[in-house]
């Protein structure tokens, strides 16, 4: 009996054995299925469109973040030939969202950007040029544009953006993702958007296209100098009073400062040939206690940080405390002048008795040479 006792005692032990290591048997591979799961499924996340355009805005943050830029355009990206796709077109519109939400940017409206480009006869593509980044700043009072392009890798999109100062007209940060062409990504990047890009061959036909041609903003520069074509150490041609001033160079820019400290400057720039009505746009750096005077025939300017005022003629503004990157306008059209200082009408005046000179007169007040410089000056034609 007792025997018998032992024996099922002995079975039974076997057996709760035997279920346990069965139980933990099955368990263990459906753990490791589910892990390996959720590790995939976490790639795929990483890898997708909202994912990819997530970590693009944020490279973009940071770089506008660090350089202080507030108010911002989007220019819709294109190609390596400069076709603007649909998917292009998707890509601006979703970094001007995800811009916006951040609440940390003024994101300038889609038509609005459009408009005045349309208007200024300048180009739409992922890539614009210095003077068009410059002109795009000052006419919607942008501190930064965002614009780029997409290169189509077989399997996969790579997306390069540039973020430019428009005060400088130079790139100050870049940003790059790689997108998987997906289906959807697909369909997009082989739809090219009609209209928006002048094609090479549209701009050398004959006689009408030579028209529009002459109308863009470059045939309409009459006075330029930023200093390219000067050798450091040197001034430029027809510049006189300015042998204590000097051109250097960053790097990137040239730009002119001071040779030596004196307390101030007068310099004169000789053949001018200022147009009926012009602008004359002024690119500087300036420091608290610099300032700059001058006169173009009887009219007279004088830009003051230190006491956070301007000057035209007899009339004067206060404003907000500037310095660093100032970038000032006079426009003459017909008997009436105005004085913008980045990207804001300031002053407005008549001077029915202007006097036309072929000389721009300006002076600097001595400050801290290593914030003073000027880095171009630029005349336009207005027309009639």
């Amino acid at each position: 009996m007792k025997k018998g006792l032992l024996l099922l005692i002995i079975f039974a032990l076997m057996f709760c054995s035997c279920a346990t290591q069965q139980k933990n048997i099955s368990v263990t591979p459906t753990s490791q299925t589910e892990a390996k799961f959720q590790e995939t499924k976490q790639i795929i996340l990483d890898n997708s469109l909202d994912s990819r355009l997530g970590n693009l805005t944020n490279q973009i943050v940071e770089s506008l973040s660090q350089e202080s830029k507030s108010k911002i355009a989007v220019i819709e990206f294109s190609d390596l030939n400069g076709n603007i796709t649909e998917f292009g077109m998707y890509l601006s519109e979703e970094l001007i969202t995800r811009l916006f939400l951040t609440r940390k940017f003024d994101v300038i409206e889609r038509q609005l950007l459009y408009k005045v480009l349309s208007e200024q006869k300048l180009g739409l593509t992922g890539y614009i040029d210095e003077e068009s980044a410059i002109s795009i700043g000052k006419l919607l009072g942008v501190d930064a544009i965002v614009s780029g392009t997409i290169t189509d890798l077989g399997t996969s999109l790579k997306v390069n953006a540039r973020i430019i100062a428009t005060e400088t007209g130079s790139v100050f940060a870049v940003a790059a993702v790689k997108i998987n062409k997906d289906d959807t990504v697909k369909k997009l990047i082989n739809q090219v958007k009609v209209g928006k890009v002048i094609k090479k061959e549209e701009t050398e036909k004959p006689e009408k296209k030579s028209v529009e041609k002459k109308t863009t903003l470059q045939e309409r520069i009459f006075f330029k100098e930023d200093f390219s074509e000067v050798d450091e150490g040197d001034i430029p041609d027809n510049w006189l009073g300015a042998e204590k001033l000097m051109v250097e160079s960053d790097g990137r820019k040239k730009y002119l400062t001071f040779f030596e400290k004196s307390e101030f400057y007068n310099t004169n720039i000789h053949n001018v040939n200022f147009p009926e009505n012009w602008k004359l746009e002024f690119f500087a750096e300036l420091g608290y206690w610099n300032e700059i005077t001058g006169n173009i025939g009887n009219l007279f300017y004088i830009i003051q940080p230190w006491c956070s005022s301007v000057t035209l003629d007899n009339t004067s503004k206060k404003l907000s405390r500037f310095k660093g990157s100032t970038t000032f306008i006079i426009i003459k059209k017909g008997n009436k002048f105005t004085l913008s200082l980045n990207g804001q009408e300031v002053i407005l005046i008549k001077k029915p008795d202007f006097q036309k000179s072929n000389i721009i007169q300006f002076g600097i007040r001595w400050g801290d040479r290593d914030k003073f410089k000027i880095y171009r000056i630029i005349g336009t034609d207005l027309g009639e």
